[in-house]
């Protein structure tokens, strides 16, 4: 096995995930099944990073000089799909559109290999924010729709009770009672004008 090159791709971490998709080796023993099962392993790293429209194609370079075969794979991406429905299940405490926003998965948008991952983070934070912390989120499906190039996705979402952290509630207790003090001293952190004490007339002197 020689070199194994990947065209088409104009963005050049892509083109290297594609080429490590192939799992093939320089230097390693030439199989016809091998460069075949490639393209499928191809396909599907088109997928994961959004172009489910991706065409690839395969040519065979013999260099009989040194006894090496390169594999060129090439690749016509197509479109990236879009965000298109979003299906929720489970007790979210939120409605489509509100967990649309928070995971980010506004319709038809680009889909990318950090959709999925992005949506997920972006939503426990949420939860956790309002002291949700034993909520879930997981993606329990996703269906490709052809005609339209979207993307649908099925998301399964637990809000889970309220948990309440003694330490950031006394914090907020006490920023909450600060800010009272404050009020009352004339909305700012010194002493308001019944507390301020006039000069002595012999200070004045």
């Amino acid at each position: 096995m020689g070199r194994v090159n990947v065209y088409g791709v104009k963005d050049d971490r892509l083109a290297s995930v594609l080429q490590s998709a192939t799992q093939l080796q320089a230097g390693t023993a030439y199989l016809e099944s091998k460069a075949t099962l490639a393209e499928p392993e191809v396909d599907t790293s088109l997928q994961n990073n959004g172009y489910y429209r991706g065409q690839i194609a395969r040519t065979i370079v013999i260099d009989r000089a040194n006894s090496l075969v390169d594999l060129d794979y090439w690749v016509t991406p197509g479109n990236p799909a879009r965000v298109g429905d979003v299906n929720l299940t489970g007790d979210s405490g939120l409605t489509e559109a509100q967990f649309r926003k928070q995971g980010k998965l506004k319709r038809n948008s680009k889909v990318n290999r950090n959709t999925v991952s992005r949506a997920l983070r972006t939503l426990r934070s949420h939860y956790q924010k309002r002291e949700r912390l034993a909520a879930t989120v997981s993606l329990t499906d996703k269906e490709y729709v052809p005609p339209s190039n979207r993307l649908n996705y099925t998301f399964l979402a637990h809000q889970g009770p309220l948990v309440a952290v003694k330490g950031r509630r006394r914090k907020n207790q006490q920023r909450a009672k600060y800010r009272n003090c404050a009020c009352l001293r004339g909305g700012h952190g010194g002493p308001g004008p019944a507390q301020r004490r006039r000069p002595e007339p012999s200070q004045l002197l």
